[in-house]
């Protein structure tokens, strides 16, 4: 009935990816304290872990009624909402994210994402280059701003080079193979484009839009092959944020944190005697 020992089972879950467990053990800390701000950090954290973006998205804004914390789970927030199509609301909440962090590079990656749905692609360019210029590591980001650098003629070596460099970052990410694969094709680099979709082929054997590329690799190329809108969220944040899960290699720890240290497990370490 103690809900510190609640909150910091789950955030001990969350730093070894145990996030069923650890969204468990934060929700009976909410229900034994509905005023326990971190347990609500940490509620929204495993939701999001689990891909829950309605859910963790209801946690953050349970937080955001409490006392403020020094840590904010704002940037997490964000994603969320961008995950759900909520692009107004995302770009709100990871502009709140940047003006206490303005060099966040997952706030502004979000922003960037947010606003290049919106169709604003100045605006997009800018965060996602800033995003990548602190993290280059960033597949989502880097993907995003290869297709944007792509629309303009003069940015097309530029963006295959950042769409090739996400493949090398999340080389078991059949999206980010795909991808490229549709890049290529429309810049008639046909040799390198069907090594892409055999990539993409042996990733995601089922996927309809690679089997169509791949009938499609001798025939004609050009627009007709890429597709007017831009990808959609689940290539983008996510099927290209992780490998797919059979094959993914083990995921480092998160680093934990007490409150007021980032975006991350909170710990309550307020002294708790036995008994108490």
């Amino acid at each position: 009935k103690e809900a510190r020992y609640w909150n910091n089972l789950a955030a001990s879950g969350l730093a070894v990816q145990r996030s069923a467990e650890a969204a468990e053990a934060a929700q009976k800390a909410t229900e034994i304290d509905p005023g326990y701000a971190m347990a609500w950090e940490n509620l929204g954290f495993a939701r999001r872990d689990l891909r829950q973006p309605e859910a963790a998205v209801a946690a953050f804004a349970a937080l955001a009624l409490l006392p403020p914390l020094t840590a904010s789970p704002r940037r997490s927030w964000a994603a969320c909402l961008l995950e759900l199509g909520r692009y107004a609301a995302a770009i709100e909440k990871a502009r709140d994210a940047l003006r206490s962090d303005p060099h966040a590079p997952d706030a502004l990656s979000t922003l960037g994402l947010a606003l290049m749905q919106q169709g604003k692609d100045d605006d997009a360019r800018s965060a996602l280059k800033q995003s990548l210029e602190i993290n280059p590591e960033n597949p989502a980001a880097a993907i995003s701003y290869g297709r944007l650098l792509l629309r303009q003629p003069e940015g097309r070596e530029i963006g295959l080079r950042w769409l090739r460099r996400a493949t090398s970052i999340v080389p078991r990410s059949a999206p980010a193979w795909r991808i490229l694969a549709e890049a290529l094709l429309r810049a008639d680099l046909n040799e390198e484009a069907a090594a892409a979709i055999d990539r993409a082929a042996k990733l995601a054997p089922e996927d309809p839009a690679i089997a169509a590329l791949r009938t499609r690799i001798g025939g004609s190329t050009g627009d007709a092959l890429l597709p007017a809108a831009m990808p959609g969220l689940d290539d983008l944040v996510v099927s290209v944020s992780t490998s797919a899960p059979a094959a993914s290699p083990a995921k480092a720890p998160t680093p934990a944190k007490a409150a007021g240290q980032g975006d991350g497990p909170v710990f309550d370490l307020s002294v708790l005697k036995i008994g108490e």
